[in-house]
């Protein structure tokens, strides 16, 4: 299994989704229940590969704005006060009242200077949500309780939620929400941790001795 192999069984699905006229969100959405096996099914390798090229493209098809968001964006458009540019940061310097940032453009050599008062990072999770980006968060890692995944996504958890720390889970710690996308990948959506939270709720009952809610 590898990110090109799943990025073009993606695409081959979106075109016979379109093909009988259903709409090429549902394929994305469709995935939703199997993105944690897909995720887990990589090998490290392509995992990387996913995290490095392909995970944009999957983010702004997954993670989709409202219309009525979508529709203010294509104003600011309309009248110049919003451009869109696909590069990569080469690197950035603050420099007294603003940052200066250079930029090469996707398919091109040529770097590209840019003036900014204020840099904002919309990407979604990342490096704030790091195992070592909270003091909670950080102490428990410290003290061998958490466990960081290789690629600062999140913490390792088994298929219940308990934190995995040497291996072994940790019966009485629980994880739930964004750290978990280390083994989950998706854990940022209500439906995926309403799930998460019911898990959680049956390891205590189980735990605890009690019966299992319903």
């Amino acid at each position: 299994l590898g990110a090109r192999a799943l990025l073009h069984a993606v695409r081959a699905a979106v075109r016979e989704a379109q093909a009988q006229g259903e709409d090429w969100r549902s394929v994305i959405d469709g995935l939703r229940p199997h993105t944690p096996r897909l995720w887990r099914a990589l090998p490290e390798a392509e995992a990387r590969r996913f995290l490095r090229v392909v995970r944009p493209f999957w983010e702004v098809h997954r993670h989709r704005m409202p219309p009525e968001v979508a529709a203010q964006v294509a104003a600011f458009r309309g009248r110049g006060a919003l451009r869109f540019q696909a590069a990569r940061i080469v690197d950035a310097q603050a420099t007294g009242s603003e940052v200066v940032l250079r930029l090469k453009e996707r398919g091109g050599d040529a770097l590209e200077t840019l003036r900014a008062d204020w840099v904002v990072n919309c990407t979604g999770p990342g490096a704030a949500s790091t195992a070592s980006s909270t003091p909670v968060v950080r102490s428990l890692v410290e003290g061998g309780w958490l466990e960081p995944d290789p690629f600062g996504l999140g913490v390792h958890t088994d298929s219940l939620g308990h934190a995995l720390a040497g291996g072994n889970a940790v019966d009485s710690l629980l994880v739930i929400g964004t750290l978990r996308k280390a083994t989950q990948w998706e854990s940022t959506a209500v439906p995926e941790l309403r799930v998460q939270a019911s898990d959680a709720a049956r390891a205590v009952a189980t735990t605890l001795g009690w019966p299992a809610p319903a």
